[in-house]
């Protein structure tokens, strides 16, 4: 961007070179959504998976069983 601003490079050459640059910032914020999903959904899974060992710790304790 510098370049282009001190009109070192023309503007054809700024978008040539700005393209690819574009297109890794989409690939790398696909990435960045992707990752998001997944910590999302193992969030979830490790938050059920304590609620499930809480219910059974309460169970046996009801039972008066160590778990």
């Amino acid at each position: 961007m510098e370049l282009y601003l001190d009109e070192a490079i023309s503007k054809k050459q700024y978008i040539t070179r700005k393209k690819p640059l574009d297109i890794q910032l989409e690939k790398q914020s696909e990435n960045v959504d992707a990752l998001s999903k997944e910590l999302e959904q193992s969030t979830k899974l490790e938050e059920h998976m304590q609620s499930i060992t809480k219910f059974t710790e309460t169970a046996a304790a009801g039972l008066g069983k160590d778990v």
